[in-house]
């Protein structure tokens, strides 16, 4: 009789022991649950802010490489703008060079049809 009125007044604490053992589980379950999502999205943020940074990066070296070329492009047009110039400041003595030369190459030719003695005559 003990035995029974011990079973029947241990039944609830035994029932309750059991809900508890199962919200235990659910709870462990629902963590577990909870840390793989918070893996899961804590890996996506990384992946995101790595993305975000090779963007940012791949923009700053799409700026740079256009300011180089940009750079390279103008010293280029000055150094033709510099050979421009130093060619113009020599055309007036090139100029005068090919004319004296000119002169000197008609003036032979000028005499070299003529004897000395009809230059003589003409005097």
């Amino acid at each position: 009789m003990w035995t029974n009125s011990i079973v029947s007044a241990t039944t609830p604490l035994r029932q309750e022991v059991e809900s508890l053992w199962a919200t235990k589980e659910a709870l462990t379950a629902l963590v577990s649950a909870s840390s793989a999502a918070f893996t899961t999205l804590d890996a996506r943020l990384l992946e995101e802010r790595r993305l975000r940074e090779t963007a940012e990066l791949l923009q700053a070296e799409g700026n740079r490489l256009p300011t180089e070329a940009h750079i390279r492009l103008n010293a280029a047009v000055a150094q033709h703008e510099s050979q421009q110039a130093a060619l113009a400041a020599s055309l007036p003595y090139l100029e005068s060079s090919v004319h004296t030369l000119l002169q000197a190459m008609q003036g032979p030719d000028d005499n070299m049809g003529t004897e000395p003695d009809d230059h003589m005559a003409s005097n």
